[in-house]
């Protein structure tokens, strides 16, 4: 999710399944229309994550993530405050907090935070410096998910991701952000994509 301004606190409801096949986008859109998705394709784009935390990992121990995404080569930057939340199987269900990052600089510190990420980010680093954990690049294909009862943002990525300067497997993961409506129809819709494409909860 991303905003043009401060979020207000806003709670993400957001399922995720490993594609180890790494699919098609097309052919995940295919497999939700058959099962009774409206799908509208909003396109594919070049993303970039930072993610950051103390050097003794204060964010991770207490459940939270702090990233700086860069949508392109130019595109704006928007940082994120992830906090700890409830994960029931593919569904995970968290506060998310965002503002626009207007510099090309990261954060050295939780005061450098737009004033909506430093009030979650500062009482669990203080003042100990922010450093970057983790850079994930993501090709992303973006669509919208509707039914009945609510929408959905989908994301089909494809992922290269390094730490600690050592370059992780790629991999493949597909997203159903909701949007509108409660979570359960998602739920079920993800857990038919999943039995009939071979993915798993991620």
């Amino acid at each position: 999710m991303e905003s043009a301004g401060a979020s207000s606190s806003p709670v993400e409801r957001e399922l995720k399944l490993l594609d180890p096949q790494g699919l098609a986008a097309e052919e995940v859109e295919q497999a939700l229309r058959d099962l009774g998705a409206r799908v509208i394709t909003r396109g594919e784009g070049l993303q970039t994550d930072i993610y950051l935390d103390t050097p003794r990992g204060d964010l991770a121990r207490a459940g939270a993530a702090l990233r700086v995404r860069r949508a392109g080569q130019e595109g704006r930057a928007v940082a994120t405050f992830k906090g700890p939340g409830i994960v029931d199987e593919a569904l995970y269900t968290r506060l998310e907090v965002e503002a626009p990052w207007e510099t090309s600089s990261l954060p050295a510190s939780a005061a450098a935070l737009p004033e909506a990420l430093r009030a979650h980010v500062e009482p669990r680093v203080w003042t100990r410096p922010l450093e970057p954990l983790a850079r994930i690049a993501t090709r992303r294909h973006r669509a919208r998910i509707v039914l009945d009862t609510g929408v959905a943002e989908l994301a089909v990525d494809r992922v290269e991701a390094t730490a600690a300067g050592a370059e992780a497997p790629a991999f493949c993961e597909i997203e159903l952000e909701v949007l509108e409506g409660a979570p359960e129809p998602f739920v079920a819709i993800a857990g038919a994509l999943a039995a009939s494409r071979g993915l798993e909860p991620s």
